[in-house]
């Protein structure tokens, strides 16, 4: 069995001009001192320090709502600024950080930083960032001293790829060693020059064509006529794929009969 620990106390003496309780006691000589001590078997867990954070507080933060994705060495560039604001009457020094999937086009560390804050001012942190993966991202800013968060900031930009077509006209049947046409279309459907790699995709054969077309205008189609025989004969499907560098901006697909 543990040992039992002193946990609390209470002492008081009443002097003899006092009330005791209910009724009125008298005594002649000398003070009524009552005092009892609490024990426990489990000692109670220390009292916390107490946690002094400065007033400083994440003001503003201006990231675009919309970006657009950055492929290959092109980059599409946008400034995201944080401000800080310090409501103390000194100069206080905090960290910040963000946390998102985004490349700093500063050549220097754009994640993290330490940032003196003047008193009753704010200051402004800016960075100049661009993007690589398509879709939601999701961000979050930081302050914090010595470790433990003054405050925070999330939000989400929305960026955006390339946006693209592939048709193709194709014959549904053709015959064993004799060549037949394919023509295939591809459209540039955003607002900047396009480069796109293709492919096309056999479910007997695997993949037996492709390339690269750089620099589609926007807006613009690029057509092309490829010429193929099939030395197999029976029903396959056949897919066509765009890209635009790791991202499938479209797919076509279709049945092609082989007879002998």
């Amino acid at each position: 069995m543990a040992a039992s620990a002193r946990v609390g106390s209470y002492q008081n003496t009443w002097y003899p001009d006092e009330k005791w309780g209910i009724g009125q006691h008298e005594v002649s000589d000398g003070n009524f001192l009552v005092g009892f001590s609490i024990w426990s078997d489990k000692k109670p867990s220390l009292i916390p320090e107490p946690l002094l954070l400065p007033d400083v507080t994440i003001e503003l933060v201006d990231v675009p709502p919309q970006a657009k994705c950055s492929y290959g060495f092109t980059n599409e560039l946008y400034t995201n600024t944080l401000t800080i604001m310090n409501h103390e009457s000194v100069d206080v020094q905090v960290d910040w950080s963000v946390d998102w999937d985004a490349l700093c086009s500063d050549f220097e560390i754009c994640d993290k930083g330490t940032v003196t804050v003047p008193a009753d001012r704010d200051v402004d942190i800016s960075h100049r960032y661009f993007y690589k993966t398509v879709g939601i991202q999701g961000v979050t800013y930081t302050i914090s001293q010595n470790g433990r968060e003054l405050d925070s900031w999330s939000g989400s930009i929305d960026v955006i790829g390339r946006s693209g077509t592939i048709t193709v006209s194709t014959p549904s049947t053709v015959k064993v060693g004799e060549s037949y046409e394919v023509t295939i279309t591809l459209t540039n459907e955003g607002s900047d020059y396009l480069d796109i790699s293709w492919s096309a995709h056999s479910t007997i054969t695997g993949e037996f064509d492709g390339g690269t077309i750089l620099m589609i205008a926007p807006h613009e189609d690029y057509v092309m006529t490829r010429s193929y025989h099939c030395d197999e004969p029976g029903s396959r499907t056949i897919t066509y794929k765009m890209f635009c560098y790791d991202d499938e901006l479209d797919s076509w697909s279709g049945e092609l009969n082989v007879i002998p």
